[in-house]
């Protein structure tokens, strides 16, 4: 019974091991251009974690597919902080402070397919916040 629960543990960690590695190392180690106080692996994704942080980070690389920034103490959003970000297709604002979602805040984000803005304080939410964003596929929010 031991040796089925280990085997289950072991399959469910070993595609999660490289993020759970990107968390522990430095940022900037993957590429020069990563944000201060996040990993990255260029042209593909972003993890941003417990930056303790109102806002979001600046100089995001308009490549990046996977941008990960739960846990940060992110307290509001607006549309630029997005700009550029086409290709975005996960988004995960999960555990931050977000009391509320703009109109149009994720509308320059026209390939994202995931957005997690779970765990946070949102009692507002515009008819208008989803404006743009066609490819949505996973939304959470509890």
């Amino acid at each position: 019974m031991e040796r089925e629960s280990l085997n289950t543990m072991k399959v469910f960690l070993s595609p999660l091991m490289p993020f759970l590695l990107l968390l522990l190392l430095p940022g900037g180690i993957f590429s020069s251009d990563c944000p201060k106080d996040c990993s990255c692996i260029p042209s593909t994704s972003i993890f941003c974690y417990q930056r303790n942080s109102p806002t979001l980070p600046s100089g995001l690389d308009t490549s990046t597919r996977n941008l990960y920034l739960f846990s940060n103490g992110i307290e509001g959003i607006k549309s630029a902080d997005f700009d550029g970000l086409v290709n975005l297709e996960m988004l995960d604002l999960s555990q931050n402070k977000l009391t509320h979602l703009p109109d149009r805040v994720f509308e320059t984000l026209t390939s994202l397919k995931n957005l997690d803005l779970s765990s946070n304080q949102i009692t507002q939410i515009s008819e208008k916040s989803f404006h743009g964003v066609t490819q949505l596929q996973r939304l959470y929010l509890q």
